[in-house]
């Protein structure tokens, strides 16, 4: 595995073969996320044995998360991709700038809003649809959550850190130990201590302070490529107006993913508690895949980012090239495997006839969509974050998130009822993807020019 260790290694990502370093790259960062989701999947596992209401309120708690962890999303992958542009560009102290005062700043802003969500919170959680039966067993998970959002968010951006200075294996280990310290507590704490919600929420509290522990360690105690300073903190009006520019349209459509999940489990409450069970299953099985994705995300983004940055056009052609192949390959797999085995995995939450009726029809409905969509809907996303056009990243993270699923939700809904609800996403995902192509294909054509005129400026905003 490569490791930035000096200054002088910090070239290997213009250097090395592409395909190499999109696997040594992406594979810590795919084994990082598989492990955060199995902590999920056995969390939602171990609460479907406290009975219905339990595995329903998780569904419901999905949404909270998605909005909570959106505000990493405004300084971490943006400032993450912007950081190796920088690196690729030999400009090495200014990123060492940004990176301390995009951390600091994420825990400022994370902070402020554990104590927003503290007083809205009777308010919100009905609107991710926690009714009247769930309300009491949400609000028990919920209100341990929120203290740990300030140190969720900074892990975030500290893995972001790691993966841009080109050293993805802590990131992989410190999250291999988080998600089975996770594993450990929530078995401990909801079936041995007879916590339940309350448990469930303080194994992942616990569970992100020791990850902050050990990434913070790597970054204050001078071991990383990156330095963080005390000087530092402060904020540059550049720099911030670029960060925000790159991070709020991220930031926001993050918030509208957590709502549109939120609005989804709304509608599936009209069919009864079972169903927005069922939801929570689908939801659950629909980010193994995705999960994997952000790992190759991860490789994507930094060996785009350089190279990007160093002006070596070719490389990021090629890089594209072979991400769509092992993308759609991957995707492909996964989804034929969860499609067979789709009834045996779902018993594992729980035995309920109508629960488990829902759900199938959800996930076998959400993984016929998934190669297109994991394969270029995400893909030309994570491309225009990478360079800096975060309009086009926005435009199909929004439409994937918000201005798809939510229009399909209402129509279908009313004409297929349940059927409808569970529908509406994988269309969404389908059309995103079809969007991602129409973008990317246009922007790969000017980037091909750019290779063979070189002297001629693509517009990559850094």
């Amino acid at each position: 595995m490569i490791i930035i260790k000096n200054v002088k290694d910090a070239g290997f990502l213009g250097k090395e073969k592409i395909s190499r370093l999109l696997i040594n790259q992406s594979i810590p960062g795919s084994i990082g996320q598989i492990t955060i989701y199995i902590h999920g999947f056995v969390e939602a596992v171990f609460l479907g044995r406290l009975g219905i209401t339990a595995l329903a309120a998780i569904a419901v708690i999905t949404p909270l998360k998605t909005i909570a962890r959106s505000f990493s999303s405004l300084f971490g992958p943006p400032a993450g991709a912007y950081i190796t542009r920088l690196l690729g560009a030999g400009k090495n102290e200014e990123a060492d700038r940004i990176a301390t005062m995009a951390i600091a700043s994420t825990y400022i802003t994370s902070a402020v809003m554990v104590f927003i969500f503290y007083l809205s919170g009777n308010k919100l959680l009905p609107l991710i649809g926690a009714g009247e039966i769930i309300l009491s067993a949400t609000k028990e998970y919920y209100n341990i959550y929120i203290l740990g959002i300030p140190l969720l968010c900074t892990n975030v951006v500290y893995n972001n850190y790691l993966r841009a200075e080109g050293n993805p294996c802590l990131a992989m280990i410190s999250r291999i130990i988080s998600s089975l310290a996770n594993i450990f507590l929530a078995l401990l704490f909801i079936f041995g201590f007879g916590w339940g919600m309350k448990g469930a929420a303080l194994a992942t509290v616990f569970a992100a302070i020791i990850e902050g522990t050990i990434v913070s360690y790597h970054f204050f105690a001078g071991k990383s490529y990156l330095k963080l300073r005390w000087k530092y903190v402060r904020i540059y009006r550049e720099e911030m107006f670029t960060l925000i520019k790159l991070g709020l349209p991220v930031m926001i459509s993050n918030v509208f993913l957590g709502f549109t999940s939120g609005i989804i489990n709304n509608f599936a409450a009209t069919f009864g508690t079972e169903a927005i069970a069922a939801a929570g299953i689908v939801n659950h099985l629909r980010q193994l895949p995705q999960k994997i994705m952000i790992g190759f995300n991860h490789g994507f983004r930094s060996v785009v980012s350089y190279n990007t940055g160093a002006k070596r056009y070719n490389r990021v052609i090629e890089a594209i090239k072979l991400s769509i192949k092992y993308r759609f390959l991957t995707s492909s797999v996964f989804s034929i495997i969860i499609i067979i085995l789709a009834n045996p995995i779902i018993r594992l939450f729980t035995t309920n006839t109508q629960i488990n009726f829902y759900a199938r029809f959800g996930v076998i409905a959400v993984f016929i969509a998934s190669p297109v969509a994991l394969s270029f809907q995400i893909l030309s996303e994570q491309y225009f974050l990478s360079i800096g056009k975060t309009v086009y990243s926005s435009i199909i993270k929004l439409a994937n998130n918000v201005l798809f699923p939510l229009p399909l939700l209402i129509i279908l809904s009313n004409y297929l009822g349940i059927k409808g609800v569970f529908l509406s996403r994988p269309i969404a995902m389908f059309f995103a993807g079809l969007l991602g192509i129409g973008l990317g294909i246009d922007h790969i054509g000017k980037l091909k020019k750019e290779v063979v005129e070189p002297k001629k400026s693509l517009d990559i905003k850094r």
